[in-house]
């Protein structure tokens, strides 16, 4: 996968490294899909690509095959943990009505220049961090206390839900006072939240609907 200028890979190795590179005036960046038969004929287990996403497909003589991604930082070839593809010069802002994009992933937030501008975004409507009020999650819905109010951001090209206090700004995002987490198909998906920001993660649930245009607000 090779992606667009101006996008680079963060996340983070199985060896609990971030992912750095030299300087982002390169551009773009990639990432390597290895399939591998683990019992049976090795060339019959190979990695096919379908929007944007690439999965192994086994065929026959394979019985089992493992998977695994790697990107080249400045430390060589590192093996994916956690982590994805993200805009820097986006920054940080309100998300736009109807924006469809992909969730932010954990590793995003162990960045310095991610927290630094997501914390300074906070403090344009907080006095101190401690003033973030807590949110009951009850199972696959989090309701906002009274005055405040759940909105969507983009963060580097990636969506993240975060609890914002109810003014005249806050009330044109894409937002509301609860956000829930739908499911298609069987089972359940939960609210999670994280370095004060919202995400919904699978509860034997087969999809959970993670991207902002999928988001369910009251």
């Amino acid at each position: 996968m090779i992606a667009p200028k101006g996008y680079y890979y963060y996340g983070i190795s199985t060896d609990n490294n971030l992912f750095l590179y030299e300087g982002k005036e390169q551009g773009g960046g990639s990432v390597t899909v290895t399939c591998k038969c683990t019992d049976g004929n090795a060339n019959n287990c190979s990695p096919v690509g379908n929007g944007g996403k690439i999965a192994c497909v086994i065929e026959d003589g394979c019985n089992s095959c493992s998977r695994s991604q790697s990107v080249k930082s400045s430390k060589g070839e590192e093996f994916i943990l956690n982590g994805g593809f993200v805009m820097p010069e986006l920054g940080i802002n309100f998300a736009k009505e109807g924006e469809d994009l992909p969730y932010v992933f954990e590793s995003l937030f162990l960045y310095p220049d991610v927290v630094e501008q997501y914390t300074e975004f906070l403090l344009m409507y907080y006095n101190s961090l401690d003033e973030i009020p807590d949110v009951v999650i009850d199972d696959n819905s989090a309701i906002a206390p009274e005055g405040f109010r759940f909105v969507v951001l983009n963060i580097y090209g990636r969506t993240s839900i975060s609890l914002l206090p109810d003014n005249e700004i806050t009330k044109t995002a894409p937002g509301g006072g609860t956000y829930s987490c739908p499911c298609t198909g069987q089972g359940k998906c939960k609210v999670k939240s994280t370095f004060g920001y919202y995400t919904c993660e699978k509860d034997g649930c087969d999809v959970c609907n993670g991207a902002s245009k999928s988001l369910a607000f009251d």
